[in-house]
């Protein structure tokens, strides 16, 4: 069942363009900020195919996309965006 997960997640973001997965990430973190969300390991496995997909890009998301503690995670604190051939953190 959770590779099934992981691979539905990874199959839907490969397929989405970089505007796609920013709009993706600003409504998660609109969720998030709203107290929902959660981390269930079914929405762990869509936040680790987003990442993923995020790095492929080959653009700078060290922004968002940073080590904490040796782990690497997105940070959903702030909404982002595509400026200048880099994502940002955006209020």
């Amino acid at each position: 069942m959770e590779d099934d997960i992981k691979r539905q997640a990874n199959n839907m973001f490969s397929q989405m363009s970089l505007d796609e997965c920013i709009l993706y990430m600003n409504k998660e973190v609109e969720k998030v900020q709203n107290g929902g969300g959660g981390t269930g390991w079914a929405r762990n496995a869509y936040y680790a195919a987003l990442k993923e997909r995020f790095q492929g890009f080959e653009i700078d998301t060290s922004s968002f996309i940073i080590d904490v503690h040796g782990h690497i995670t997105m940070s959903f604190a702030k909404k982002i965006q595509l400026l200048e051939g880099k994502i940002i953190q955006i209020d």
